[in-house]
């Protein structure tokens, strides 16, 4: 999530240059929204397993709202009716989302639904671990029994509460995007 609020700073920023829009707290906030939009079905898996995340299981979160195909028409929409600054945050905000979940922890998304259950990551091993493998697929009973084998349910103390690359690279780039936040603003 760190990453996610950094790349939609930088992605405000970006839009700032890009489309010469006034850089306001109101169009930082929603590219972190948009940067976060995919996680929305976080909560339903929290309430539907009583607050566990992940681990050896797979829930609800990444089985609602990680379909890239999903996010298209809506981009469209926006592009078209609200203007290009604000197509242009959602749709980058919600494809780096969507690519930062393909990549490190996790085993990837559903990156063709609805026409392919598969689940599709980089840089991994079958055991979910990262390796110069530049991609892994997943066909839905495979990725079931990978979980069940491979999942860590201390997945999040180990990510984000220890000192593993993972947290070092995301904390990194939420505190580069709020020294350019600061810079520009």
């Amino acid at each position: 999530m760190p990453l996610d609020v950094g790349v939609g700073i930088l992605l405000a920023i970006s839009c700032r240059a890009l489309f010469n829009v006034p850089l306001t707290a109101s169009l930082v906030l929603w590219s972190i929204g948009f940067a976060l939009l995919p996680d929305i079905d976080v909560f339903p898996e929290l309430i539907q397993r009583k607050g566990k995340l992940g681990g050896k299981e797979i829930g609800l979160h990444r089985e609602l709202a990680h379909f890239p195909l999903t996010y298209l028409i809506p981009a469209v929409i926006i592009f078209y009716f609200v203007g290009p600054p604000w197509g242009y945050l959602f749709l980058c905000g919600v494809l780096l989302h969507l690519l930062h979940d393909s990549v490190g922890m996790g085993w990837g998304i559903k990156w063709l639904w609805p026409f392919s259950q598969n689940s599709y990551k980089f840089f991994a091993d079958r055991e979910n671990n990262m390796a110069w493998q530049p991609l892994i697929v997943w066909k839905p009973e495979a990725l079931g029994a990978a979980v069940r084998e491979y999942g860590k349910p201390d997945w999040f103390r180990r990510y984000y509460l220890e000192l593993h690359p993972i947290v070092l690279i995301e904390i990194g780039v939420l505190l580069f995007a709020i020294g350019m936040l600061v810079l520009k603003f």
